[in-house]
């Protein structure tokens, strides 16, 4: 598969996230916030509970490849995973029967400079970590699912979107899951 036919496919998985979720994102928000215990991570609980299901869905019998970190295979939270030998993991990657390697991160929060640097950093992390592995990660996929007022991006952040596609392999997307209620 060359580049362009991966950026399409994981453009792909991005219309089917925002197809899916967009219809439902004041029941997925108040699923997540319901969920989620004073001071916890309401992303862990997002990724369980609206993230995964749909992924599993897309993917149908291309599923087994898919590792979601904190799930195991009968769907339960598990929050001890390692990847590369080392914490934090990424939230989901693929190894097969995928054409290539994938790494995904998500973030679930209000649109923040520091929330995407985070993403992109540990992206980077997990891509560079995986170099020393039999099967190395070629492609890097952050979901940024925005609970907050949205906001456009501006052109200079859309063409550092761009130029990470073209020199780290690294796809970037936002989904609006901001809610009538306005909370995480």
């Amino acid at each position: 598969m060359n580049k362009q036919e991966v950026y399409n496919f994981l453009n792909s998985i991005s219309a089917y996230l925002k197809d899916n979720m967009q219809s439902q994102k004041d029941t997925i928000v108040m699923k997540v916030r319901k969920a989620t215990l004073k001071g916890g991570e309401p992303e862990n609980y997002f990724i369980k509970l609206s993230l995964a299901p749909l992924l599993i869905k897309f993917f149908k019998q291309k599923s087994k490849g898919l590792i979601i970190e904190g799930i195991n295979s009968r769907g339960q939270t598990q929050f001890k995973n390692y990847f590369f030998s080392s914490r934090p993991a990424p939230d989901f990657r693929f190894k097969e029967p995928l054409p290539f390697n994938l790494v995904g991160e998500n973030k679930y929060c209000k649109l923040q400079l520091r929330s995407i640097a985070t993403g992109l950093g540990q992206l980077i992390t997990y891509i560079e970590s995986s170099k020393n592995e039999s099967e190395p990660s070629q492609y890097g996929y952050l979901n940024f699912f925005n609970t907050g007022v949205s906001k456009e991006l501006s052109t200079q952040e859309n063409n550092f979107i761009k130029l990470l596609w073209e020199r780290e392999n690294i796809f970037n997307t936002k989904i609006i899951l901001e809610s009538v209620n306005n909370f995480v």
